[in-house]
């Protein structure tokens, strides 16, 4: 990518990275708990208006059994799912 900034920005580009929360969970289950999340990603061509690609992304990762490692379970699925973002808006948008 030739630049990445946050929204709102001053500046123009060629494309929009759309990204909605769908679903972030805890299950605290016998024998091991897990954590859940799935995201909504939307590439839009900031030029023509018209959505370019959508798809959702989703990761399941193993927990420790308390909140803190809940925390560390989110953390490593939000990374697995940005390296899935990343290749899906280089694809598409490349």
């Amino acid at each position: 990518f030739k630049a990445v900034v946050a929204a709102p920005a001053i500046v123009t580009t060629d494309y929009r990275l759309d990204i909605q929360l769908l679903k972030l969970q805890q299950e605290f289950l016998l024998p091991q708990s897990k954590v859940r999340m799935e995201v909504q990603a939307t590439l839009i061509n900031n030029v023509s208006g018209k959505i370019v690609a959508s798809q959702k992304f989703s990761a399941v990762v193993d927990s420790a059994y308390n909140p803190f490692g809940g925390v560390i379970a989110a953390n490593n699925a939000v990374t697995a799912i940005c390296q899935e973002i990343a290749y899906f808006t280089e694809h598409h948008a490349g």
